[in-house]
Parts: C-alpha cells; sequence; structure tokens
C-alpha cells in the first residue's frame, strides 16, 4: 500500500490531478462553453430579430410607396383643362346662337334676339324651295346609298381576299385618293366633262349623286374592309370552301351576315357626307335639284332667323346620323365579341 502522508501526494504521477481538481476544471469549462453558446444565441436571435425588423420595414415602406399617388404636374394639366375649355366653348357657342336665333323675334345689331317665336321653322316648312331642295337632298342620299353599297362590297371584298399584300395596298391607295381630291377639283372636272353635246348631264340628280359616291366611297371601302380583317372572315370561310361551298354561298351566307353592323354603320356615314356636302353639289346642281345646304346659303341672305331655323334642321339630322352611328358601331362591337 502507499504512503498517505505528505509525501504520498508529491510522489503522484504529474500526469494525473486529484478529482476535484479535474472535476472543478471540467465544471469551468464546460460553463465556459455554455457562456459561449448562449452568446452565440443570443447573436443568432439578434441577427434574427434585426432581420424580421428590416422585413417589416421593407414591407411598410413598399405599402406606403404603392399607395402614394404619383406627383402631379399641376400646371401642364391645369392649361390642358383650359385648352380643352375653350374649345368646347369655341365649338358650343355658335351652335346655341342658331338655335336662340332660330327661336328669336327680331335680331338687327344686337347680340341676342328680342322675343321668342316659332314662325321660322313654320316659314322653312311652307317654303317651297326648301322643301324640293329637301326631296333632292333624301334623293342625292339614297342614290349615293345605294351604290356604294353595290359597288363597294364587292370591291372590298375583292379587296380583302387579294393574295399579295402590294395588290392590296395598291388597291388602298386608289380608293383613298378622292379623299385627298379636293370637290372643287372634282367639281371643275364634271363641268369640263359634262357640259358638252356629247354628255349634256350637268346639273342632273343623277351626275350629282355619282359625284357624291366618288366623294363618299373611299369612307364606305374602309370601314367595310376594316371589320372584314378584325372579324377574321378567312377563316370562315376557308372553313366553309372545305366543306364544299362556293364563292356566292360563302359570300351570301358568311360575309353579308357578318358585316350587317359595319354595312349600316358605313352607310350611315355615307349619308351623313352626302347630306351636308356643298362645294360639288353648288357647282353641279341645277336649279330644280339644288340640295339643302346649297339653298341653305342662299337663305342667308335674307332673315336671319329664317336661315338659323333652317340650319338647325340641318343640324338635327347630323345629330340623328351621329347618333344612329354610334349605336350602330356598338352592336358591331358586340357581335364581335359574341364572335370572339
Amino acid at each position: 500500500m502507499r504512503p498517505r502522508g505528505k509525501g504520498a501526494l508529491e510522489e503522484r504521477p504529474s500526469g494525473r490531478q486529484p478529482l476535484a481538481l479535474r472535476f472543478g476544471q471540467r465544471g469551468a469549462g464546460g460553463v465556459r462553453r455554455r457562456d459561449r453558446k448562449q452568446q452565440r444565441q443570443g447573436r443568432s436571435d439578434g441577427g434574427r430579430r434585426r432581420t424580421a425588423l428590416d422585413s417589416l420595414l421593407t414591407v411598410a415602406v413598399e405599402k406606403r410607396r404603392r399607395r402614394a399617388k404619383p406627383p402631379r404636374l399641376l400646371y401642364p394639366c391645369a392649361m390642358l383643362r383650359w385648352v380643352t375649355a375653350v374649345y368646347l366653348v369655341y365649338l358650343a357657342v355658335p351652335i346655341i346662337l342658331l338655335f336662340v336665333g332660330s327661336v328669336g323675334g327680331l335680331w338687327l345689331n344686337t347680340l341676342l334676339p328680342s322675343g321668342i317665336t316659332t314662325q321660322w321653322y313654320r316659314d322653312v316648312a311652307a317654303d317651297p324651295s326648301f322643301r324640293r331642295a329637301f326631296g333632292a337632298s333624301l334623293a342625292v342620299v339614297g342614290l349615293t346609298c345605294a351604290s356604294c353599297a353595290a359597288i363597294g362590297l364587292p370591291l372590298a371584298y375583292t379587296v380583302f381576299r387579294a393574295g399579295s399584300a402590294r395588290v392590296r395596298a395598291l388597291a388602298r391607295v386608289l380608293y383613298q385618293l378622292p379623299v385627298a381630291l379636293p370637290p372643287l377639283v372634282l367639281a371643275f372636272g364634271f363641268i369640263l366633262v359634262f357640259s358638252s353635246d356629247t354628255l349634256p348631264w350637268l346639273g342632273s340628280i343623277w351626275l350629282l349623286a355619282a359625284g357624291h359616291v366618288v366623294l363618299a366611297l373611299p369612307y364606305f371601302l374602309q370601314t367595310v374592309v376594316a371589320d372584314m380583317q378584325r372579324l377574321g372572315l378567312r377563316t370562315l370561310e376557308d372553313a366553309a370552301e372545305s366543306l364544299g361551298s362556293g364563292g356566292l354561298q360563302r359570300f351570301v351566307h358568311i360575309v353579308l351576315p357578318g358585316l350587317r353592323q359595319s354595312i349600316l354603320a358605313g352607310l350611315i356615314i355615307v349619308a351623313a357626307l352626302s347630306i351636308g356636302e356643298f362645294q360639288f353639289s353648288n357647282l353641279v346642281a341645277g336649279f330644280l335639284n339644288r340640295t339643302y345646304p346649297v339653298v341653305l346659303l342662299q337663305a342667308f341672305y335674307g332673315a336671319t332667323g329664317f336661315a338659323c331655323a333652317a340650319t338647325v334642321i340641318l343640324l338635327a339630322l347630323a345629330l340623328v346620323a351621329a347618333v344612329a352611328g354610334s349605336l350602330t358601331a356598338g352592336g358591331a362591337t358586340r357581335f364581335k365579341t359574341v364572335v370572339a
């Protein structure tokens, strides 16, 4: 047995230590490791909290940015409103003055007429020249619409079915040339050609309608051709052709039903242009075939109220045509939506 005295402790090997000392060191090391672990955990928790806080701040800033309205350009917007208001007043004031003059009694060198009367409308209705002009205008409008439908539909279908894009582009340029041609130039050409002994047709209602067809046909063609492209009639026709349908059958049973709203809209545009056309009609129309705008110009050399009443009637016809065109365009849009 080893001695238990003081020397015994000194004789112990240096590699081994007492249990209490060893356990004490281990306990201190465990405490240090636990402290370092808690520190690391605290840092990670702090990082997580900072990350969450940053995320919340980012979300709040993004929400505020979305809710914030873009900066307004006050001066340009106010200027645009003023320009629009001035333009609308510029358009509305002459129409309002025409209506006021049509129901006014006496209008001599004053801003507004004196008195209220409906006598001017009765005078317009009783005037034989205005009744004849109104009938001539309706006849010219009917002939122009019928001719545009008879000429424009086959021509629009031919342009639409052309295989070459260059041919279609050339056709569009050709049928839109009358839009760039002034009506006075066309009227002078008609006077030179149809005032001769060989073709003495100047002044007839048929020649007047022919000139209106030349002026209004481009608008009808543009309306119909554009709707043919939007409706995708080529696909429907190809499907019908694969089932054995002929060209005439496809045109009657597919093209015409699909374009009924567009055809009506184009004819309303043609009617509005024809009934308000003045420059060509003033030079080509004969005395018995004068249209309503031509007689209306001569009315301004007489009583002011009479001329205002006749002008209001023409404006009412134009308003009816505009409303009918809007309703037709709405029906065409609904039909396109159903087809799509």
